[in-house]
């Protein structure tokens, strides 16, 4: 039977249009919306204006493929191959690419909640629109390079990115996160972290300068140099930061409960009602650190420098140290039931 619109018969039938090729074609103004291309071929194909929403690309080769000014709406390109494509102008929202390995991927346009699932791809770049993200998923993906200069990304959700691979030049991120992910000893100093959640990440040796609100829980910061960064209400628990350098920074109501900072220089630092409940700062250089109605209850200062340090009205609870040489005025030190109530918490039941 022939069909006067196939691709609408392909649509309403349900049935995928199945290893087909097409080879330096244009394609402008059309609807392709709803089509399943299966076991496809397409090289040095241009599309424009043409709708794709929820259009599936399975199994399919795209060669030097170039998408402008599309709907790409609910798009997928699931375990595709090839050169690669390049996405620019129209809609950009939803789509997936999922188990798919392309040589090269060019965003140049904003997107709105676009997943990468384990994919391969050699070049991942986000240029002119695309640097714009909303909602950007990326899980389980490798990327040789990923170009993202000057991208501005909110609420995006990465898992397990090794950012050595990143040029991140003047990049902001406005509550990301960032979860497993390998910054080994990048320099981060020019870009922003505003609210990000950065848990469990390895930033050793790393340099940041801007992360206020940010979570580094359970991060490896040894040798980090946060050195006069803004990390106003940030939040370190569990963190490990061994030398870390954060002399001169702003730690205002930060928080580094059971963290462990031996021989970290906080030295010139502002920590005003900060939090250090429980954390180890033996070694530590302290002088000068403003942490007044900061909480060091159950903190360790073994060996630590404090001389000019305000720790005035400043909860010392379980704190052993005398903390000579620093402003202790009004400051609380341990209430002796209570530190005898919580070592008996802390003893191994009876057995």
């Amino acid at each position: 039977m022939q069909f006067k619109d196939p691709i609408g018969a392909h649509r309403t039938a349900g049935i995928p249009i199945i290893g087909e090729s097409w080879s330096d074609t244009e394609v402008d103004g059309d609807d392709v919306a709803g089509i399943i291309f299966q076991d496809c071929t397409l090289e040095r194909v241009r599309l424009r204006s043409t709708s794709l929403w929820q259009t599936m690309f399975v199994n399919c080769r795209l060669d030097d493929c170039e998408f402008d000014d599309c709907r790409l709406f609910r798009t997928q390109w699931v375990n595709c191959s090839g050169t690669g494509l390049r996405i620019r102008g129209g809609e950009f929202a939803e789509a997936t690419f999922s188990s798919s390995q392309f040589e090269r991927l060019d965003v140049e346009r904003s997107g709105e909640r676009v997943v990468f699932g384990q994919c391969e791809i050699g070049k991942l770049a986000f240029n002119g629109d695309g640097c714009a993200q909303r909602g950007l998923t990326i899980s389980d993906c490798k990327f040789d390079e990923v170009a993202a200069e000057n991208v501005e990304w909110e609420s995006i959700l990465a898992v397990g990115v090794d950012l050595t691979a990143w040029s991140l030049q003047g990049a902001r991120f406005d509550r990301c996160m960032f979860v497993r992910a390998n910054a080994l000893g990048l320099d981060l100093s020019d870009v922003r972290f505003n609210a990000c959640n950065l848990y469990d990440g390895s930033f050793g040796e790393t340099r940041i300068r801007q992360a206020p609100g940010s979570i580094f829980s359970e991060c490896n910061c040894d040798d980090a140099d946060f050195a006069g960064a803004e990390l106003e209400g940030a939040l370190f628990s569990k963190a490990t930061a061994l030398r870390a350098r954060f002399a001169g920074a702003n730690l205002n109501n930060a928080m580094f409960p059971e963290s462990t900072l031996v021989e970290a220089d906080f030295s010139g630092s502002a920590a005003r009602q900060s939090a250090w409940l429980g954390a180890n700062l033996s070694a530590a250089n302290l002088e000068r650190m403003d942490a007044f109605r900061a909480s060091f209850r159950n903190a360790l200062f073994k060996d630590a420098r404090v001389d000019g340090a305000r720790f005035e009205e400043a909860d010392l609870h379980g704190v052993e140290e005398t903390l000579d040489g620093a402003d202790l005025r009004n400051a609380r030190p341990t209430i002796e039931w209570r530190a005898e109530v919580e070592a008996q918490a802390r003893r191994a039941p009876a057995t």
